[in-house]
């Protein structure tokens, strides 16, 4: 296993079915502020409206809001996908664009963490959670690729394992992690710099 050395300041998460649950015990192993903007995708049923921004925020003293189109990147602040369209970064900008009508994710993971990867290369973490199909699968190889850090959820204790299992197989993971560990991974991997990604 790979330790954990370099630092890093933008995590994005995809999760799907079970996904909640994982989020709620990652949030809450979390301190207060992470030294990182956070990215979150979720699937989110097509013309569902999400509330899981409000949802989430029970779990952390960190702010989490709907991603917002054009905003700024900011330490210690998560960002969640909105139903109907799809969540990327440009360089120190949320992205929220309009999603495709076909594909079977929605938002689609991989579609983010290859736009992190793309734009933050060994700066971004990628993190897979509970989920069903093989959303993430391609993404965590693009963020390796560009140097970045590859985390899943343990399939033994994701609530829909397949997610997890699927990027395993794809051979592009360096953690497999309990969700509580996972925290303890994003810390050490996070640390002081300034309050905004450039």
């Amino acid at each position: 296993m790979k330790k954990a050395k370099q630092h890093c300041d933008l995590v994005v998460i995809g999760a799907s079915a079970g996904g909640v649950l994982a989020l709620r015990g990652l949030l809450e192993a979390l301190p207060e502020r992470l030294e990182a903007a956070v990215l979150i995708a979720m699937h989110i049923g097509e013309g569902r409206t999400s509330i899981l921004a409000e949802a989430l925020q029970r779990f952390t003293s960190m702010p989490i809001a709907d991603a917002v189109d054009g905003e700024r990147l900011e330490l210690g602040r998560l960002y969640v996908a909105i139903a109907d369209n799809q969540l990327t970064v440009e360089p120190g900008i949320v992205r929220v664009l309009p999603m495709p009508k076909e594909g079977p994710y929605r938002p689609c993971i991989d579609t983010l963490f290859r736009s992190a990867a793309a734009v933050y290369g060994k700066r971004v973490v990628g993190v897979v959670l509970s989920g069903m199909l093989s959303d993430g699968t391609a993404g965590l190889v693009h963020i390796t690729e560009g140097g970045g850090i590859t985390v899943v959820q343990d399939p033994a204790e994701a609530k829909e394992s397949s997610m997890p299992e699927n990027a395993i197989i794809g051979d592009h993971v360096q953690y497999r992690l309990p969700v509580r560990d996972i925290a303890h991974l994003l810390v050490k991997l996070t640390g002081g710099s300034p309050d905004s990604l450039r």
